[in-house]
C-alpha cells in the first residue's frame, strides 16, 4: 500500500474533535430546521467527512473501507455479539432510568419527536441505514485506520469511548460506548467493514421498531428496585454470548490456534456469578422495601361455628393518613350462612359493605383520617351449628411509578 501519510491514532483523535465541533454547530440547526431529513443530511455529511481525509492523505480506499461479502458464521457471530453488547446496554439502560428517570424520558422523547412525523420506511432509512453506512465509515472506517498500530484493545476502548461520546448525550454515553466497542471488535477480527454496518443496521432497526406506535410526550415513570433487580438478570447470558460470538469470527484453524484461555473464561463465569447475585439482592430487597411501604392497618382472622343466635362481632381501627387502601376479604360459609362484612366511620358513613356465602378478593377504599368499625353478622335460619371463616385485611396501598 503506497500512503502519502502514515496513519497514526492521534490524526484520528483530532479529526474526530473536529467532526465533532461540526456536529455542534451545524448538525442541530439542521434537525431543528428540516426534522427527520434534516437528520438524513448530517448522516451524509459524515459520509463525506469520512472519505476526504482518506483522499486527502492518498490512502487506500479499499484498504480504508473494507467490504467483502462475510461467510454465514461470522455474520452469526457478529450477531451474537451484538446480542451479548445489547444485553449489557440495556443494564445499563435500566440502572440509568432508575436513576434518572426524567432524563431518560427527556432522551426518548427528543427522539420520538423527531422521527415520528415521517412514514415507518423512511424512518428505518434515517434511524438504521444512513446511520449504519455513514457513522461506520466514520469510527470503523477512517478513524479505525488511524488506530492500526496501536494495540488490540486499547483500539476497542478508545474507540468505544469516541463511538460514546460521539452521541452527544451523557446518558447515552455508556450504551453507545458498549456497541461502539462491539462494533470495533468485529472490524478487529475480520477487517470487514460490512459486518459492522450490518450489526449497526439491526441495533438501529431494532428501536425503530420498538417505537413504531410511540407517541410523543410519553410519561417515564420511575423503575422500582425489584423491576432493576429483574432486568439485571438477562446480562447473566451476555458475557457468554460475546464468547460464542467471538468464536464464530473465526475459521476453524484460527479457532484451534486461539483456544478460550482460563482466564477469559473465568472472567465470563465471575461477571455472570456478581449480576446474578447483584440482581436477586435488588429483588429482595424491592420486595422488602414494597411489604415496607404496605402500611397495615387492620387485620383479623376467625373461624367459628354460628347459628340464628350467633351475635356479630365489632371491631375498630384508627387510620393515621387519608389515602387509597387495600381491603382484602376472605369469606367461606357453609350452605345456608349468609355473612355480611360492613365498614363504616365513627360518624355513621357506610365506606364498604358486602353480604355473601363465598368471597376471595381486594378492592380498594378511600378512607380519611379517623376511626373505623368493622361489623361482621350473619345471616341464617339453621339452629344447627354452621362452619364459617373470616379473614380480613386493610393496608395502604403501594403507590404505583
Amino acid at each position: 500500500m503506497n500512503e502519502g501519510i502514515r496513519p497514526r491514532a492521534y490524526m484520528g483523535i483530532v479529526y474526530f474533535i473536529l467532526v465533532m465541533i461540526v456536529m455542534i454547530f451545524t448538525f442541530g440547526p439542521l434537525q431543528l430546521a428540516w426534522g427527520a431529513w434534516g437528520a438524513a443530511l448530517c448522516e451524509l455529511v459524515l459520509l463525506f467527512l469520512a472519505v476526504v481525509p482518506v483522499l486527502l492523505f492518498r490512502w487506500d480506499v479499499r484498504e480504508v473501507f473494507r467490504v467483502r461479502i462475510p461467510p454465514l458464521r461470522q455474520v452469526f457471530g457478529a450477531l451474537l455479539l451484538w446480542l451479548g453488547g445489547y444485553i449489557f446496554s440495556f443494564t445499563a439502560a435500566a440502572v440509568l432510568i432508575y436513576f434518572f428517570p426524567e432524563s431518560m424520558g427527556d432522551v426518548s422523547e427528543e427522539m420520538v419527536d423527531i422521527f415520528t412525523s415521517v412514514p415507518f420506511a423512511a424512518r428505518l432509512l434515517i434511524i438504521a441505514v444512513l446511520p449504519a453506512v455513514c457513522e461506520e465509515a466514520l469510527h470503523r472506517g477512517f478513524i479505525f485506520h488511524t488506530f492500526k498500530n496501536a494495540g488490540k484493545w486499547t483500539t476497542v476502548i478508545a474507540m468505544g469511548i469516541i463511538f460514546g461520546l460521539f452521541h452527544l448525550h451523557p446518558l447515552r454515553f455508556v450504551a453507545t460506548a458498549i456497541l461502539g466497542a462491539v462494533l470495533t471488535y468485529i472490524m478487529l477480527e475480520t477487517r470487514n467493514l460490512l459486518l459492522p454496518i450490518l450489526v449497526h443496521f439491526v441495533n438501529n432497526a431494532l428501536s425503530v421498531i420498538l417505537t413504531v406506535d410511540a407517541t410523543p410526550g410519553g410519561e417515564t415513570v420511575a423503575l422500582p428496585l425489584a423491576s432493576l433487580g429483574i432486568l439485571l438478570l438477562p446480562a447473566v447470558v451476555a458475557p457468554f454470548l460475546l464468547m460464542g460470538g467471538s468464536r464464530l469470527l473465526l475459521a476453524k484453524e484460527e479457532r484451534r490456534a486461539r483456544p478460550v484461555s482460563k482466564a477469559v473464561w473465568a472472567t465470563a463465569i465471575i461477571t455472570a456469578v456478581v449480576v446474578a447475585i447483584t440482581g436477586f439482592t435488588l429483588i429482595v430487597q424491592g420486595v422488602m422495601d414494597l411489604l415496607d411501604e404496605m402500611e397495615l392497618v387492620f387485620e383479623t382472622t376467625f373461624a367459628q361455628e354460628i347459628n340464628r343466635d350467633t351475635p356479630g362481632q365489632e371491631l375498630d381501627f384508627t387510620v393515621e393518613e387519608a389515602g387509597t387502601y387495600v381491603l382484602d376479604l376472605s369469606i367461606q360459609s357453609a350452605q345456608g350462612v349468609l355473612t355480611q362484612v360492613v365498614i363504616s366511620s365513627v360518624n355513621g358513613q357506610e365506606v364498604y359493605s358486602t353480604t355473601v356465602r363465598e368471597v376471595s378478593g381486594q378492592n380498594n377504599i378511600e378512607l380519611a383520617a379517623g376511626t373505623y368499625a368493622v361489623k361482621v353478622s350473619f345471616i341464617t335460619e339453621s339452629q344447627e351449628p354452621l362452619p364459617v371463616s373470616v379473614e380480613i385485611v386493610i393496608f395502604k396501598s403501594l403507590p404505583i411509578g
